[in-house]
């Protein structure tokens, strides 16, 4: 996950943990794409307005990575522009924070990830999210 809200971070840790999916954390842009191509997760939560390198850039370089296919799932609390979603295109999802509950958030790492484990040796990624 790569978000600079502290509180954020923590609301999706404990959802995704208790989940069974272990969380990789990242508070800037920058950050995260270095643990992203170093930690190769199975899926990525982003925020847009971020320092050092927003969720914009961040997901331009996934997008040209070895993490092209990652699905990335932009967590963002602005109404976004025609130009804006466009430029979001390579986002599996776009969902506004203000309408994320523990419910939806686990339907939807179930629906990209599948069921979580904790145990890393029954899924060959380790069910990892940053």
């Amino acid at each position: 996950m790569v978000d600079d809200e502290e509180v954020f971070r923590y609301v999706i840790r404990h959802i995704a943990q208790d989940a069974g999916f272990d969380v990789l954390e990242a508070d800037n842009g920058e950050t995260g794409i270095a643990l992203a191509l170093a930690e190769a997760p199975d899926m990525i939560f982003l925020d847009l307005h971020m320092p050092r390198l927003d969720g914009f850039g961040v997901l331009a370089q996934l997008s040209s990575s070895p993490l092209q296919a990652t699905p990335v799932v932009v967590c963002t609390s602005q109404s976004l522009t025609v130009d804006q979603k466009r430029a979001l295109a390579a986002a599996y999802a776009i969902v506004p924070k203000q309408d994320l509950s523990r419910d939806g958030l686990s339907r939807l790492m179930g629906l990209v990830l599948g069921p979580g484990d904790a145990d890393p040796a029954a899924d060959e990624h380790g069910g990892a999210a940053p």
